[in-house]
C-alpha cells in the first residue's frame, strides 16, 4: 500500500517546480539573515579585532637587565 502510494505521488506530481515567495515573506527572511550575521559579528568582535590587528610582541627582558645587555 505504502509503495503504490508512493509511485503514484511521484509519477503524478510534475518533476520541475517553480517556487514563489511573495515579497514580505522574502524581505523578511532577508533582513533575519542580515540581522543574524552581524549580531553574530558584533558578538564576536573582540576575537576579531584580535585576529585583524595583531601586533608584534615585545620581547621578553630578563630581570636586571637593560634591552641593550640582552
Amino acid at each position: 500500500m505504502n509503495a503504490t502510494l508512493l509511485i503514484v505521488l511521484l509519477v503524478g506530481f510534475p518533476v520541475v517546480s517553480f517556487g514563489y515567495t511573495d515579497p514580505g515573506t522574502g524581505i523578511f527572511l532577508l533582513q533575519s539573515l542580515i540581522a543574524g550575521s552581524l549580531g553574530i559579528i558584533y558578538s564576536c568582535r573582540k576575537a576579531i579585532s584580535r585576529l585583524l590587528f595583531r601586533q608584534a610582541e615585545e620581547p621578553v627582558q630578563k630581570s636586571g637587565q637593560t634591552p641593550e645587555q640582552q
